[in-house]
């Protein structure tokens, strides 16, 4: 039975209470447009794509590279294409990192007659030991110096030609034509990678090592996915798992033969990011307005990111996806253990990656989040983005059933990326995790203190003042009573919040729990997450903004507004507040009212069995818990319907709304209610070009408009309540 597995550190937990992310601090200037990745990147996997043999590696997975010179991430192959180039052997490796064009050197083995005893047991160098014997009967060495072809003469290799290269650090890529030409023959292929010194020693004379292998799969979702590996370059694992056998016949034919689908169990993706953070591996900075960035860790600014993924044993033509982040210290696969069926079998490895649990009939991405401490902020919270529509793409899942989810620091950006972007997901599932509602645990500390090291509205990240943009958006939370991490403290008061606001919530309390996640307890909660479909055109929409929380740098990309949801967009928090925000309801909807019923419920599993949902007899962990929160349901009865709409604004100077997705149309006349606090300019979107409007406010006519364009625009000081009704006509 899985009984939890600590996600977070205390030292952390007082750094996020003490700072305000405003951004991650990334590494020298960007290369520009590194290459394109071919066919469907998966690490490990090999394919024919389009007369080029294709094969992805996996991103960061020289981990425990010892680099000269200070170097890191300097020799990290993600994909190798071998191709044809006027018959002769065309090789091309793209890199996550390139800076130096003299750092890198790629070495290409060839078994030409298919036979190891025949040939070189390994590449020059001794850097690999070869087991078996690889059998080289060529190796091509590739340096922006210029290319060596080496053939073996007795028990030494010699350098029988010469030919250029092309090492573009722009591109991220390696480029040479070979002088071999195999014809339509099948060839056993190698590739090294290594980094040279500043005196020019690499692999080659044995100086420094191969920090990568092309072609090796099967690594365990673990530990940046390099322990297979390391042992084949130690000879501890069969060398034949670096080689690939390559059907040149087929690259001259420009086949195009693609890998076999994913099958159930664990994969590892890479994407290209459009983000320009300098590559390597950099350092990861939280800031706070008018203090000193403070390091979290490492910053893995490559464009080439890797997520990893679960699927179960059968998934429908439109899978429903989940989006789970990691906690504090992780990356992409620290909670790969958590999924798939309980394991029985007892294992070291299980008390740190997990025995299994949760197993929802879903797509499960897992983001590296840019690295092991970011909190989900600036770039990482751009990579849960951009995962997120990757995963879409690649596995056709349905955009509707979309679950936001994490563990400690992951439950965190569950509250923090869900809130800022609540039309993006169809549930929020935070486990540990909490909307940092900081004003609670430092009450005591006078405001002033707190605006300087906190968010302008005293939040850490600023995302338990927004949780009235979790009106069409269920979240189930899941948290330890005793845990010495998450203040038991903030997730009461962001219950309390919840509660208050009458939304769609479960809270889950484990009594006897610390900083833990229980999957077989908690599985049924996913399980009824993906039973919610996303609210595309919601009847009643809630959106607080806080400028402070946005990004724009343009010199990495990174454009970051939360501004819009739904069909409310384009919301200007009013000069000199901190917050604003819009409630508006379409009278359109004869759906815009539910009927609630409040839950207030104990369970335990120690005298029979049941998860958080009710009995269950396969689950005993020795649980018990205390479950709140609020059941919405379509009302019965339905509600009167018109062509009009009611706001709220609070310090808000601008707002557009989209009149066709509320489902109101400007053929007929249109009542619109505001009630506000100051000087404001409603922009209604829609069919209004070529038409005559007659505005009406409060009864009297104020205004006869002649949209040129598909947008009208209210304007005034809307202090108090006010009720514009526009009659339209054909000009």
């Amino acid at each position: 039975m899985r009984t939890g597995r600590l996600a977070f550190f205390v030292a952390a937990l007082m750094l996020v209470a003490a700072m305000v992310p405003s951004a991650l601090g990334a590494g020298t200037a960007a290369s520009a447009s590194p290459a394109v990745l071919a066919g469907v990147p998966v690490a490990g996997v090999s394919s024919y794509v389009d007369g080029a043999f294709v094969s992805t590696d996996y991103a960061y997975d020289d981990h425990d590279v010892a680099y000269p010179d200070g170097l890191t991430n300097a020799a990290d192959l993600v994909q190798l294409h071998i191709g044809l180039d006027g018959g002769a052997v065309h090789v091309r490796a793209i890199l996550e990192t390139l800076r130096d064009a003299h750092v890198p050197v790629l070495g290409v083995g060839f078994d030409t007659d298919n036979n190891p005893r025949t040939g070189m047991a390994s590449f020059p160098g001794g850097r690999w030991t070869a087991n078996p014997a690889l059998g080289l009967d060529a190796v091509a060495v590739v340096h922006s110096a210029g290319g060596w072809l080496l053939r073996p003469a007795g028990a030494r290799w010699t350098t029988v030609a010469r030919f250029p290269t092309r090492v573009d650090a722009g591109a991220n890529l390696i480029d040479a034509t070979i002088p071999l030409r195999p014809g339509a023959a099948r060839w056993r292929m190698y590739a090294v990678l290594g980094a040279a010194d500043a005196n020019g020693h690499d692999w080659v004379d044995g100086s420094q090592p191969i920090s990568d292998l092309a072609f090796v799969g099967d690594e365990a979702p673990a530990n940046w996915q390099h322990q297979h590996q390391d042992a084949v370059l130690a000879g501890a694992a069969d060398s034949r798992a670096a080689g690939a056998l390559v059907d040149f016949g087929l690259l001259a034919s420009r086949a195009t033969r693609p890998a076999p689908p994913l099958g159930p169990g664990f994969h590892t993706l890479l994407y290209r990011s459009r983000l320009r953070l300098g590559e390597g591996i950099g350092q990861a900075t939280i800031d706070a307005p008018g203090r000193t960035p403070a390091p979290v860790g490492s910053l893995y600014a490559g464009p080439y990111q890797p997520y990893l993924v679960w699927l179960p044993g059968h998934l429908p033509p439109r899978p429903p996806l989940i989006v789970h982040m990691h906690g504090f210290g992780g990356d992409h696969t620290s909670d790969a253990g958590e999924f798939g069926p309980v394991r029985s079998d007892k294992t070291v490895a299980g008390l740190f990656i997990g025995d299994g649990g949760f197993t929802p009939p879903a797509v499960v991405a897992f983001p590296l989040g840019r690295g092991e401490n970011t909190f989900y902020m600036g770039p990482a919270e751009q990579d849960v983005l951009d995962v997120t529509t990757d995963a879409l793409a690649r596995f056709g899942a349905d955009p509707d059933r979309v679950v936001l989810s994490g563990v400690s620091m992951g439950g965190f950006g569950t509250f923090r990326i869900g809130i800022r972007f609540p039309d993006r997901w169809s549930a929020l599932v935070p486990f540990i995790g909490t909307g940092g509602s900081a004003q609670y645990e430092f009450g005591a500390v006078p405001g002033p203190v707190l605006d300087e090291v906190l968010s302008p509205s005293r939040f850490p990240a600023g995302a338990a003042e927004l949780l009235d943009n979790l009106a069409d958006l269920p979240i189930r939370m899941v948290n330890g009573q005793v845990d010495p991490l998450v203040n038991n403290v903030l997730v009461s008061q962001d219950t309390l919040r919840l509660d208050q606001l009458g939304y769609d919530y479960r809270a889950w309390v484990l009594l006897r729990r610390q900083h833990e996640v229980v999957p077989a307890l908690s599985n049924c909660v996913l399980l009824e997450a993906l039973t919610h479909r996303r609210q595309v055109d919601p009847a009643h929409v809630v959106l607080a903004v806080e400028p402070a929380m946005f990004m724009h740098d343009p010199a990495t990309g990174l454009d970051l507004h939360y501004d819009h949801a739904y069909w409310v967009s384009g919301v200007v928090v009013r000069d000199g507040a901190d917050t604003g925000s819009v409630d508006v309801t379409s009278l359109a909807r004869a759906d815009r009212a539910n009927d609630s019923s409040r839950i207030v419920a104990a369970g335990e599993n120690v005298t029979s069995g049941a998860d958080l949902c009710g009995p269950n007899d396969a689950v005993h962990t020795g649980d018990a818990w205390r479950e709140v929160g609020i059941e919405l349901r379509p009302a019965r009865s339905r509600q009167p319907v018109g062509n009009g709409l009611g706001a709220s604004l609070r310090a808000v100077s601008d707002v557009t709304l989209d009149l066709g997705r509320m489902g109101l149309r400007v053929d007929h006349p249109l009542a619109v209610a505001v009630t506000g606090d100051g000087v404001a300019n409603v922009r209604l979107v829609g069919p209004w070009t070529g038409r005559r409007v007659v505005v009406e406010r409060d009864g009297t006519r104020v205004a006869v408009l002649h949209p040129t364009r598909a947008l009208l625009t209210l304007t005034g000081d809307l202090s108090g309540r006010h009720v514009y009704v526009l009659r339209s006509s054909p000009s």
